[in-house]
């Protein structure tokens, strides 16, 4: 009897530290898995507040590059015709003098249309918008955007010719398009004078190729080759 009673007891202890460690790993298990959710929580936050840095560092950068170039290139001309007119005021034509003035005029007015596209821009990325791909007339935003720099052009004698097809439909975002072309067209601008720039278009294997053509001096090969190469870097 007493062997059995000992047995008995044994086996009592025994199915009793099971069920407790039984109990305990389950507690420890549940522990865990709540540890887990908190971290899966903490990580998805994380790469949440990752990505919107980022977002906001590309859009700090597009705006450091649109300021430095879609407004501060309408400014400098807007500052080089004023101080010729005030350096040749007493030699100059009146005809010549209202001609600078109404340029001038459509200069600003053209910075002032790019900067509430640029402010629209700003506000829609603030708001975690985004863009989206609609069809693009070629030939009219070309249009536009020698509209928008026209008045320059015409300051320094230079002429600018739409050579691409009429009713060229593409689907793309249309303002970094405007932006695009209106940025290749300045910088042709910039570094020609009493030239002709010619703007063209080639589509080839489905893909639209867009050139834009001056007389300038152009860049070095070792000039293009870090171009390049701090592209590639980036």
């Amino acid at each position: 009897f007493m062997v059995i009673a000992f047995t008995l007891l044994v086996w009592g202890i025994s199915a009793w530290r099971n069920y407790y460690l039984q109990v305990r790993n389950q507690v420890l298990q549940k522990t865990v898995d709540i540890q887990l959710q908190e971290i899966n929580l903490q990580k998805e936050k994380l790469e949440a507040q990752l990505e919107k840095l980022e977002r906001n560092y590309a859009m700090k950068n597009r705006l450091i590059s649109m300021i430095g170039h879609d407004i501060i290139t309408p400014l400098r001309f807007m500052s080089n015709a004023g101080n010729k007119l005030l350096q040749y005021k007493d030699s100059i034509s009146k005809e010549t003098y209202n001609d600078v003035i109404k340029t001038m005029v459509e200069t600003g007015n053209n910075l002032k249309d790019m900067s509430t596209n640029m402010l629209n821009w700003i506000k829609h990325h603030s708001q975690g918008a985004s863009f989206d791909p609609e069809a693009v007339d070629l030939y009219e935003a070309i249009q536009q955007a020698l509209a928008n720099v026209a008045p320059m052009a015409k300051f320094r004698s230079i002429a600018i010719q739409n050579d691409c097809e009429k009713n060229v439909q593409l689907v793309q975002y249309a303002e970094p398009i405007k932006n695009m072309l209106f940025q290749l067209l300045s910088n042709s601008i910039k570094y020609c004078n009493d030239c002709t720039i010619h703007v063209s278009s080639k589509i080839q294997d489905q893909r639209l190729q867009l050139f834009v053509k001056d007389e300038g001096p152009g860049m070095t090969e070792a000039q293009v080759e870090h171009l390049v190469g701090s592209k590639r870097s980036g």
